[in-house]
C-alpha cells in the first residue's frame, strides 16, 4: 500500500510540471523603445546597433519606422510578450505604439 501512495504523490507532482512545460507562460518585456528608424545623411537605414561587436545573427528587416513597429509587435506576439515597458522621448512615439498595439 505504501508503494502506491509513493506512486500516486510522485504522479502529481510529476503532472503539474509536465503541464507547465508545454504551456507558453506570458512574459513582460522590461526594455522596450519605440524608436524611429535611423538613416544617415543620404536617407540610407542605419545598421543596428551591435553588442557585443562585430555583430552577429541576421541583419535588421526593417526598412521604414513603421517597420520596426510592425515588426516588433510580431515578435512580440511569437514570443508571447503581453506586456511591455515602453519608453521614447518625445512621447507621442509611444503613444503612437501603444495605439498600434
Amino acid at each position: 500500500m505504501r508503494r502506491w501512495a509513493n506512486v500516486s504523490l510522485l504522479l502529481l507532482l510529476i503532472q503539474p510540471a509536465a503541464v507547465l512545460a508545454q504551456e507558453r507562460l506570458p512574459i513582460i518585456d522590461m526594455h522596450m523603445h519605440a524608436n524611429p528608424l535611423r538613416r544617415d545623411a543620404d536617407g540610407i537605414p542605419l545598421r543596428r546597433l551591435c553588442n557585443p561587436r562585430p555583430c552577429e545573427g541576421a541583419p535588421a528587416q526593417a526598412k521604414t519606422t513603421e517597420d520596426v513597429l510592425r515588426l516588433t509587435l510580431e515578435a512580440m506576439d511569437r514570443n508571447n510578450i503581453v506586456l511591455g515597458f515602453l519608453s521614447q522621448y518625445p512621447l507621442d512615439r509611444v503613444y503612437h505604439w501603444v495605439d498600434a498595439a
